[in-house]
């Protein structure tokens, strides 16, 4: 997912800010070039937008039955449900 990107990538250890010098003389300082990083980020955010979102499960129900099916497309199992006082019941489960 990272590909290409690595800490030296954007990470400079040049030029360091104002602050960093005053607190610490003795440690090196390090700079982050926040544009890269924006870039990076604004890239992964693109490239996982861009796929779709697998659907794990198909509903089944008729409009005149109590009854709902819930069908697990990666495993097979086949859940039949009743709903009753606005409450989902498990009756049956088939894999």
């Amino acid at each position: 997912m990272f590909l290409g990107c690595s800490s030296e990538s954007f990470l400079s250890r040049e030029d360091p800010a104002p602050e960093e010098k005053s607190e610490n003389k003795d440690s090196e300082a390090v700079s982050l070039d926040y544009e890269r990083i924006r870039e990076i980020m604004n890239t992964i955010v693109n490239d996982n937008q861009a796929q779709p979102i697998a659907a794990h499960y198909q509903f089944i129900c008729d409009e005149n039955e109590r009854w709902i099916y819930r069908c697990n497309i990666l495993t097979g199992e086949i859940e039949c449900f009743s709903m009753s006082s606005n409450k989902l019941r498990l009756l049956s489960s088939i894999k």
